[in-house]
C-alpha cells in the first residue's frame, strides 16, 4: 500500500512538473518579422535582420518569382 501511495506522490509530481514547463517553453520560441514582403535581395536581407533582431534572415518564396525577407529571431 505505502509503494502504491509512493508512485501516486511520484506520478503527482512528475506531472506538475511537466505542466509548470510549457508556458517556459513557449516563452523561448522563435518569433519571425516580414522585413521585406515584395523583394529579398539576401545579403541585405540578413543584414538588416541581424540588426533589428539579432536574428537568422532568409528569402521565403511567396509566389512565382517572388521572395520575401523573413527574419527569425529569438522572442
Amino acid at each position: 500500500m505505502a509503494e502504491l501511495s509512493f508512485r501516486g506522490f511520484f506520478f503527482l509530481v512528475l506531472v506538475l512538473s511537466v505542466v509548470s514547463m510549457v508556458p517556459l517553453a513557449k516563452a523561448v520560441g522563435r518569433c519571425q518579422d516580414v522585413l521585406h514582403p515584395n523583394i529579398c535581395l539576401l545579403a541585405t536581407c540578413r543584414q538588416q535582420c541581424a540588426r533589428k533582431h539579432n536574428g537568422n534572415a532568409v528569402c521565403v518564396s511567396r509566389a512565382f518569382g517572388k521572395y520575401s525577407c523573413v527574419c527569425y529571431y529569438n522572442c
